[in-house]
């Protein structure tokens, strides 16, 4: 198995999960603080509140992805650098 990832690919990558992440939470303060639903408004308040918490999680993992994109970019990096080095110490 080969991978083959640049550093501008990853970094990418990760600038588009935080772009996603931003996105989403500029939405926070978009929900409703109050619901009038009738005789459904505890159902509803309960639904709004339970999309904010999937939302948050979301942002959570869209952060986390990101962070781990560059980690392992950083970590494919490394090595390559390490093996270039010993190349060059054997080298004429």
């Amino acid at each position: 198995m080969t991978i083959d990832l640049a550093w501008a690919t990853a970094e990418s990558i990760a600038t588009s999960l935080d772009t996603a992440r931003s996105g989403l939470d500029e939405t926070a303060g978009s929900a409703p603080s109050a619901i009038d639903a009738g005789e459904a408004t505890a159902l509803v308040t309960a639904l709004v509140a339970r999309v904010g918490e999937s939302a948050a999680g979301l942002s959570e993992g869209l952060g986390a992805a990101s962070s781990k994109v560059r980690t392992a970019a950083g970590s494919f990096l490394d090595v390559d650098h390490g093996v270039q080095q010993g190349f060059q110490v054997g080298g004429p």
